[in-house]
């Protein structure tokens, strides 16, 4: 597996999540699951996580991303780009975030 001509071994933590991810979404794509589970997602850029939510859009399973975030305000507002919702987990208590 190689990304921009390298190999995985040579890649940043985000060149690898992005090959990991993009191999994860093709099977899930090619096997007709239901759901996809992505954690670490706080490893990519702005841009990156980004174009994680445009390319999972465009599919029909459901997906859940996990990322480590030091505010909810930094959590993109995804209700508003009719993507799904987001859940701040702090304490062992889960909560909706709602923006505005």
């Amino acid at each position: 597996v190689t990304f921009a001509d390298r190999p995985f071994v040579l890649l940043s933590e985000s060149e690898k999540k992005r090959t990991i991810t993009t191999i994860q979404i093709a099977i899930a794509d090619i096997d007709g699951s239901d759901a996809v589970v992505i954690d670490g997602a706080d490893v990519l850029d702005l841009g990156g996580r980004a174009g994680l939510f445009k390319i999972l859009a465009k599919h029909d399973f459901c997906s859940f991303v996990g990322m480590m975030v030091s505010s909810s305000s930094k959590v993109p507002d995804l209700k508003d780009m009719k993507l799904g919702k987001v859940y701040w987990l702090d304490n062992g208590i889960c909560e909706e975030v709602y923006y505005g």
